[in-house]
């Protein structure tokens, strides 16, 4: 079976519990046809009861299926920090954090001084500073940066740098 997201399991978890209360409807009509009070043809009859074994089949694999994803989901949810630098859930997978603190106060200075992400990723490129990769600065590398909580954590720099800045951010990103 193909793997699901917990949201799109969750949206097939409410499309199964809309048939479990036709299911509920169904039930009801085949205790009616049980008690003779409604009468219907004998393969109508099997059609209804073999729908009704399906839709709660469904409704039971479904649940099963999304118990499980959700003891995954929450043992992924708790990701671990490693050597205080990379950020990593069961699989290994993670992004590396830039670590050089004082290219990261650098440029939360040039942030508050007026300077753009493109102004501030062209003069760190200009002065051969690479990224922790060893790659070229981008708009989305500062961005990444200057929005990283960890900044604070591992003092590089105050709280109140940093609650300036994702203000600047975002009244910037409005206009």
């Amino acid at each position: 079976m193909a793997r699901k997201t917990i949201k799109r399991l969750e949206t097939d978890l409410k499309n199964v519990e809309f048939l479990y209360k036709q299911e509920l409807e169904e039930n009801k009509r085949l205790k009616n046809l049980v008690t003779g009070k409604d009468v219907i043809a004998q393969s109508e009859y099997d059609l209804l009861l073999k729908d009704y074994k399906h839709m709660k089949d469904m409704r039971d694999n479904y649940k099963i299926l999304y118990d499980n994803l959700r003891v995954r989901y929450d043992a992924l949810k708790n990701s671990t920090v490693i050597n205080n630098q990379t950020i990593k859930n069961s699989r290994g997978a993670g992004r590396k954090a830039f670590n050089n603190a004082g290219i990261i106060k650098r440029i939360y200075e040039l942030y508050i001084q007026g300077n753009s992400l493109k102004e501030i990723a062209d003069i760190l490129n200009g002065s051969e500073i690479k990224t922790k990769r060893g790659g070229n600065w981008s708009k989305s590398s500062i961005r990444f940066i200057l929005l990283n909580r960890k900044n604070v954590e591992n003092e590089f720099i105050n709280e109140d740098i940093y609650n300036r800045t994702v203000k600047l951010l975002n009244d910037r990103k409005k206009k």
